[in-house]
Parts: structure tokens; sequence; C-alpha cells
């Protein structure tokens, strides 16, 4: 489970048994399922140590966790207000071959932020697998129900979130961006690629210069990814 530091206090629930996401009764893989809705688009672009470092584009399953990816798209937007932006804040943990996490709209270290809704956050479900690079995903306090603004993105497929962690949508745009990130900023994986969490910090600051939501021609201009 990919967590971080949280205030005391917080009992543990059960998880819901992790499913691929259904439609129409049929399990499929995230990559093959073609939605019903026109999902909402965010980019947010990095520096790394105060240069441009590149941008991804991430495409939201709203319909299959309609609260979390509000919540993503609202904190990419600002439209919440102070202190509910991911603009000019810290990735705060790369992890070589593994993820990079940010998202910590009040302190910037990682022990922080909150939703949209509230200082945490109910897991909708856990109908997303990490079969794949590329999955954009919510952090918690390291027990479920305790999002809050802090995010993930794989950059290799990573089973052991499975049930754990709540996935809320993919990169269509910039994977290499990510991937490049955290191979030059990224710290070791003492786990040995078993468990999110086991090593934290970045060697070299990279940050969200500015983030939003992609809408009329700007959103056509990408296809879904597929490779």
């Amino acid at each position: 489970m990919l967590r971080y530091a949280c205030r005391p206090g917080l009992l543990a629930l059960q998880c819901s048994t992790p499913r691929r996401f259904a439609h129409d009764g049929i399990s499929t893989a995230w990559k093959d399922f073609v939605p019903e809705v026109k999902r909402p688009r965010c980019y947010l672009d990095f520096t790394l140590e105060g240069f441009p470092a590149g941008s991804v584009v991430i495409e939201l399953f709203s319909e299959i966790v309609p609260r979390a990816a509000e919540n993503f798209r609202c904190l990419c937007t600002g439209e919440k207000g102070e202190g509910l932006s991911y603009k000019n804040t810290l990735i705060s943990t790369m992890v070589f071959g593994v993820y990079m996490a940010g998202g910590d709209v009040h302190k910037g270290v990682g022990s922080g932020g909150e939703s949209i809704y509230g200082p945490l956050m109910d897991d909708e479900n856990y109908m997303v697998q990490h079969e794949h690079a590329g999955i954009v995903g919510m952090i918690n306090c390291g027990v479920p129900h305790t999002n809050g603004s802090q995010f993930y993105i794989t950059v290799s497929p990573a089973p052991f979130m499975d049930g754990k962690n709540v996935g809320i949508g993919y990169i269509i745009e910039g994977l290499d961006v990510v991937k490049k990130i955290v191979r030059v900023a990224g710290v070791p994986d003492v786990s040995g690629g078993r468990r999110m969490g086991q090593g934290r910090g970045a060697r070299r600051s990279v940050m969200i210069e500015s983030c939003g939501e992609l809408t009329g021609p700007e959103y056509d201009q990408y296809s879904n990814a597929k490779d």
C-alpha cells in the first residue's frame, strides 16, 4: 500500500476484494475499456531543479471512480480555492523503476494534504488494477479510506497496490517524461519491487509548475494510449 504519514488514531478497515473494472458484466483490462462518457483530461507541467522537464496528460476514470476523479480534476484546476491546488507543489518521493508521488498541497513533503471534500476521502473501489506503467492513483495514510490530495504515477506494473490504492486514471501522453524524471531524481527501491513506501524522498527537486484541465481542441489532440 502506498501511504504517507498521517495523524494517529486511524483504525484499519477491511479492504474490498480487488477487481478489474467491469463493463456490462464483462471483466476487462483498463487499456481495452471503451468509456461511455467523455473522461476529463488534465495536464501537469514539471520542472527539475527549476528547469522545464516536460509535461504529462492524464485521462481520469470518471465513470469508474467519479468522486476521486473529480477530486484530482479540481486540484489540477485550483477551482476550489487557495490551498487546494497542485500548482507549485513538490514531487516529494520518486523511487527508481516504481513510481513518483506528490500532491501534498499543505506541507509539500509527503505528510499532508486534503481532498476537496474535507481532510480525508473514502476509497471508492479498487476496480482499476496496476497492470501497466502510467497508472495514476491516490495515496492514503496506510489504511483504507484515508485519501487526501496526494497521488502517485507508476512507471512499471505494480500489482502489490491492487486492492490497497485507488487507481483514478492513466497517462495518455508523457509517460516517458515521468520515467526520465524518476530515473534522474529517484532514490533506490529498497523493497525489491514488492511494496510501496519503502524508499522515500528524492535526489533532486521536482515541482509541478503548472496544471489544469484540457478542453476543446487541446482535449481532442490526444488519443487514448494503447501501448
